[in-house]
């Protein structure tokens, strides 16, 4: 999508001991003559060499960044997960911005059309490009344990290996269908009732749309990051690690099932949340801001 917009891209070279990423960085910044740089990595940069950038006049911006450079830059936008109140921000001279509203979607979503019930609710399950905990077959086992009516379709990642034991899970099982990633995603999603998917960029994506999602988290962090979905009533969280199991998958997903009007009440309270307009609203303060500058 960059390069069809007609931005320039600058690749860095074979990466091996000897490169330098800052040095590198620098001459990107040289090269293209920019007075804005923004930051949507994590990649160790340190504090000193972003405040050797500003005194250059750059403007400094980051997103989503939990690493110490963070309390170098201008600005600095998050969504409301709780963290960010959490960390130290001493020494931090710049703008802080944290809430649904500057959450950046990296599609267009048909967000406007109304979102529908299915008489029989539709089940998305997406774990995400390699699923290295195995959240996708954990879930499928948890829904074949559920005796009401629903169909599912199970989007698979271009990194996942278990094709094997998920040909033998869904074996003859006429509630489920494999779909490989695709563009139809968003059409996929906006037709889902409910989502089981592994936390990340896709439940805000869901959220969006104003499907209601049960949340698997990889790590503590993510976990955290997902209660604020809990937290707003617009999703389940189950947690991670050892919390993610058969049951407590089976028993979020049957919450939802059984309660058509909770599942409209989440779907509406998600989309006032999450307007897809995070990105514009983040372009518009840098905007502001090197024009004060």
């Amino acid at each position: 999508q960059i390069i069809e917009n007609n931005y320039n891209v600058l690749t860095e070279p074979e990466i091996n001991s000897s490169f330098e990423y800052e040095k590198w960085l620098s001459k990107c910044i040289k090269t293209t003559k920019a007075k804005i740089l923004i930051l949507d990595v994590r990649d160790g940069l340190t504090t000193n060499y972003i405040t050797k950038l500003k005194k250059l006049g750059i403007l400094i911006i980051t997103l989503d960044d939990p690493e110490e450079k963070r309390l170098s830059v201008d600005l600095a936008f998050y969504p409301p997960i709780p963290q960010v109140k959490k960390w130290s921000w001493n020494n931090f001279n710049g703008q802080l911005f944290s809430d649904w509203k500057y959450v950046i979607l990296n599609r267009k979503f048909p967000s406007s059309n109304p979102k529908k019930t299915n008489s029989i609710p539709k089940i998305l399950v997406s774990m995400g490009g390699t699923d290295i905990k195995g959240f996708t077959l954990l879930a499928i086992k948890s829904l074949i344990e559920i005796e009401e009516s629903f169909f599912t379709t199970v989007l698979l990642g271009p990194g996942f290996s278990d094709h094997q034991k998920l040909n033998i899970l869904l074996a003859n099982n006429k509630r489920f269908k494999i779909q490989l990633f695709s563009e139809d995603l968003d059409k996929l999603m906006s037709e889902s009732d409910i989502a089981i998917a592994s936390f990340g960029v896709t439940a805000y994506e869901l959220a969006h749309i104003g499907v209601p999602s049960v949340l698997l988290s990889l790590t503590q962090d993510h976990a955290e990051s997902a209660s604020i979905f809990a937290d707003e009533e617009i999703g389940i969280s189950i947690g991670y690690n050892h919390a993610v199991d058969k049951n407590s998958i089976k028993s979020a997903v049957k919450i939802l099932l059984s309660d058509v009007s909770r599942r409209k009440k989440m779907s509406r309270r998600a989309k006032n949340l999450i307007d897809g307009k995070g990105a514009y609203r983040v372009a518009k303060k840098i905007y502001s801001t090197i024009n004060n500058k």
